[in-house]
């Protein structure tokens, strides 16, 4: 670690990040330790494939094994044949205790226009 006192100098750079969108929440695990997000489905269309960026914090009690079960995808309804397509997208947090919350936000980077 480089330590740099005012009378030091410093160099100081830049450079050009993506245009990123971020969503954040606060979610209650089920039964199972698990949840689901819901996210609008634009961000499917909007955000470059695979750059979803994640961040959970578990609330009132440690749990070393909360995790991102699924990563960002559409969601579906209805079961076996009767799924059809809905408007949201979402990913799926599990490992943590049942009905603890978990304070979550994921982050995009969006196609250039």
């Amino acid at each position: 670690v480089m330590l740099v006192g005012p009378s030091q100098e410093h160099q100081a750079s830049s450079f050009a990040s993506p245009l990123m969108v971020t969503h954040s929440g606060n979610v209650r695990l089920d039964e199972d330790g698990q949840a689901t997000i819901s996210l609008p489905a634009s961000l499917l269309l909007r955000a470059v494939d695979d750059s979803h960026r994640y961040q959970l914090t578990a609330l009132g009690a440690p749990m070393p094994t909360l995790h991102v079960l699924t990563e960002v995808r559409r969601l579906h309804s209805g079961q076996g044949n009767q799924q059809r397509r809905d408007d949201t997208a979402g990913f799926v947090v599990g490992g943590g205790l049942p009905g603890r919350r978990v304070s979550w936000t994921v982050m995009s980077e969006l196609k250039s226009s």
